[in-house]
């Protein structure tokens, strides 16, 4: 067998320039990345190319490319948004290493976590090789760089039938509901200029002189005639800030026999301050429905009797071929559809279809549904998934699955989709992880869906201690709870690490810290909470070097029974 050239390569940033000297990297900041590439194989690479293109949220500083060896093509002219080295050889034991720097934005997207990077070597005698993030414990992994001047908030909004007036059970005519607004900021940056506006459903009017607010001043919703709520909230200070609005309305427009649904869905304008610079434009987030599991979807309620069926439907890498954590060809993914009916009513006759992608082939008997049955799916010959899930009563959820395998040589992405017929209605599926009603796509080469904490530890750094995890992707979180333990088993929550907000997605993980000021603790827990109000609860014990540095025995962790 013919030696083959082993690359080693790593990529990593420093902050280099700190605009707002806040200590971390955040908007208007410069990085400095510093690639290493190293030979530790069996012969040459030939026409090594080493391409890097900084994350679309930062900006190449030209000019700024600096190597100790290889020839740079691209980086130094006006107009390059991209590094480029060309070397004719790396020859066994070689090593070369590039530096160039980039820009994060100022003006970045709402809820923009981290900029990523990664770089790619090829050569005419090897397979392509991607960069890894030498300092987490994921192999070819991004170099991701947490922002901490994002707003991380929590904006919900709750409904409720508060004062059921001909005590018919649902929402009718008369009937008082109650509006809660919860406003939590988990981020490093101060919230300043915070004005929080709705205006309620046209089948409900303001109950004026109800609206009340934890802080701030209500400009309008508490006169008579007001039919908008607008509170200027002020500011909420960074990491443990929150406000609260309560209101009512009285449901006046119910009309008899017509499938009517109440929706609201207040938003939030405001600016991030770091110390004293304000960062960025103004911002606007939407508030999200807490008791369902699409991020930012309105606040719904159900006029009269009526079903209100929602569809989710996600995916996962069942079957992962070559074991590199990522949808390839041949690779099987496992589709999981739920629906629910948050109504008042049933939903009768009902059949929920899919059609596989054409890059995908359906696994035949892969299908299951936990109530009904399956007419199509486990039959050889059968290209479609067909389940008949009969009556949908009010709080039910039927959970369905069903498999395929992805075709050999195809690229892109997977798209599925599922749909529920009716007699009176038809609903499409949507991908709960994102805000908007979408399809459920999977991205051939990508990370998939899965929840996976990689690592959990603690280290001592001086009189305090540094409790930091990370996680490969996240679903359904909503945040992060870090309790301390004492030698007698008895576990208090830390007060700076009460409410840490989910930073990652279905397709991307994240890193966290926070920092414990009392170092009693023998043990600490890290608690996962759910947007569905579930947990799972992590343990790691408390080992440290005299240095304040990690050993291998900081990443081991194990999960904990659930809460008693």
């Amino acid at each position: 067998m013919t030696p083959v050239p082993g690359i080693r390569h790593t990529l990593t940033d420093v902050l280099t320039i700190d605009r707002d000297s806040n200590g971390r990297p955040s908007a208007g900041d410069t990085l400095t990345y510093i690639a290493t590439i190293n030979n530790t194989g069996g012969s040459t690479a030939r026409n090594a190319i080493f391409k890097v293109t900084p994350d679309s949220n930062s900006t190449l500083i030209v000019n700024s490319v600096i190597v100790d060896r290889g020839v740079v093509v691209s980086g130094l002219q006006a107009g390059d948004n991209s590094v480029t080295v060309v070397f004719d050889t790396l020859t066994v034991g070689e090593s070369a290493t590039i530096r160039y720097r980039a820009t994060i934005k100022s003006s970045l997207p709402p809820r923009t976590m981290f900029v990523s990077s990664q770089a790619q070597v090829t050569a005419d005698n090897m397979a392509n090789r991607i960069s890894d993030d030498p300092t987490t414990l994921k192999v070819d992994d991004a170099t991701n760089t947490i922002l901490t001047n994002d707003a991380q908030v929590q904006f919900y909004s709750r409904a409720e039938l508060f004062n059921d007036v001909d005590r018919d059970g649902v929402i009718s005519l008369g009937d008082i509901l109650r509006y809660q607004i919860d406003i939590d900021n988990t981020s490093y940056a101060d919230m300043a200029n915070i004005m929080l506006s709705n205006t309620p459903s046209t089948y409900t009017t303001l109950n004026t002189g109800s609206l009340s607010t934890s802080q701030g001043t209500i400009i309008t919703g508490n006169t008579i005639g007001d039919s908008r709520i607008q509170i200027n909230l002020g500011s909420i200070p960074a990491q443990t800030g929150s406000a609260r609005v309560i209101y009512y309305v009285t449901v006046t427009n119910a009309t008899s026999g017509t499938p009517l649904f109440i929706e609201s869905q207040p938003s939030l304008t405001f600016n991030a301050v770091s110390r004293t610079l304000t960062i960025g434009t103004t911002q606007t987030l939407y508030a999200d429905d807490p008791s369902t599991d699409t991020v930012s979807d309105k606040t719904t309620l159900v006029i009269g009797s009526h079903p209100l069926i929602t569809v989710s439907k996600r995916a996962f890498l069942a079957i992962d071929v070559n074991a590199n954590g990522k949808v390839d060809t041949n690779d099987v993914l496992q589709y999981r559809t739920v629906i629910s009916n948050r109504g008042t009513a049933a939903l009768s006759s009902t059949l929920l279809n899919a059609i596989p992608d054409s890059k995908t082939t359906l696994v035949i008997g892969s299908v299951n549904t936990s109530t009904g049955s399956v007419v199509s799916g486990n039959t050889p010959g059968n290209t479609s998934v067909s389940i008949n899930t009969g009556t949908i009563n009010p709080g039910d959820s039927i959970v369905t699955n069903y498999r395929v395998r992805v075709k050999s040589s195809v690229t892109g992405s997977i798209v599925a989709r599922a749909t529920l017929f009716s007699p009176s209605s038809t609903v499409i599926s949507d991908d709960p992880t994102t805000a908007t009603r979408d399809a459920t796509t999977s991205t051939i080469g990508s990370t998939p869906t899965k929840i996976e904490l990689t690592a959990f530890s603690v280290i001592r750094n001086g009189k305090t201690h540094l409790i930091r995890w990370s996680t490969s992707s996240e679903i359904d979180t909503w945040r992060f709870r870090i309790y301390r333990v004492n030698a007698k088993g008895v576990r208090t929550l830390v007060p700076a690490c009460s409410n840490i907000i989910s930073k990652g997605s279905a397709t991307r993980g994240a890193n966290y810290e926070c920092t414990d000021r009392i170092t009693s603790a023998t043990t600490y827990v890290l608690e996962e909470v759910t947007r569905t109000g579930g947990s799972t609860f992590y343990q790691t014990k408390l080992r440290t070097t005299t240095r304040g540095l990690p050993s291998p025995l900081d990443q081991s962790f194990i999960v904990l029974p659930p809460a008693p």
